[in-house]
């Protein structure tokens, strides 16, 4: 009724002629239930939902526990971690072993900012483990913004100082994998000028950029900062 987590082995004795007979080591075990095993994601310290920065070190831990249908760990069972889309890389190439615990741990990273699916297969047993609560999704997200990686640019250099003719200011938000940066919120200063700032968008979208446009009655050159 239980698994093992070691080697058994049986023993024959001819009691008439007094000799024994050894078999080979063999372990007790049923295959993997797919109702009884989990497969989770995680982080330190942890989010909800999972949450890891892009930066190729940041990782999230994904937990496979293998029990038989007695709820007993399952041992020694090849499982392999697959991804729906994506750049993550899997620790182990993907393929692990339970241990005695029926537990087997991979480590995912990402350079790229996306949302990423995982599927856990017990190879040995032919299970794949596909209900929602099994197939966990880490999702990949910017760094802190980059200086260097971003920009500020405008578009004309030079405008009519009508106070209606307008140059448009670009602010491009990147991280450290020159990767955008969304959801950030810019502003827009002007140096010893006159000229009117007009915000368009101050929050960066999903390419990391938020814009600006400047007017001006005065004929000046002025210089902005984001």
């Amino acid at each position: 009724n239980n698994a093992s987590t070691s080697c058994y082995v049986l023993k024959a004795t001819d009691a008439t002629l007094g000799f024994t007979a050894t078999s080979s080591c063999f372990n007790i075990s049923n295959p993997a239930n797919a109702g009884k095993s989990t497969v989770v994601a995680s982080t330190s310290p942890a989010t909800s939902p999972v949450t890891v920065v892009d930066n190729g070190t940041a990782f999230a831990t994904i937990t496979v526990t293998l029990k038989d249908l007695n709820g007993n760990p399952v041992v020694g069972k090849t499982v392999t971690m697959a991804a729906n889309v994506g750049s993550s890389t899997i620790s182990g190439n993907g393929i692990g072993v339970t241990n005695s615990s029926g537990v087997v741990t991979f480590t995912v990273t990402d350079t790229v900012p996306e949302a990423v699916t995982y599927t856990a297969t017990d190879v040995t047993d032919g299970i794949q483990f596909t209900a929602t609560s099994q197939t966990p999704t880490v999702t990949f997200v910017p760094g802190q913004v980059n200086a260097g990686n971003s920009s500020v640019s405008r578009t004309p250099a030079t405008v009519n100082a009508d106070g209606t003719t307008k140059s448009t200011i670009t602010v491009t938000l990147r991280d450290s994998n020159n990767n955008p940066v969304p959801g950030e919120t810019v502003t827009l200063s002007q140096g010893s000028g006159h000229s009117v700032i007009t915000t368009v968008s101050g929050t960066t979208n999903a390419s990391g950029v938020a814009t600006f446009t400047v007017t001006d009655t005065t004929v000046e050159s002025v210089t902005y900062t984001a």
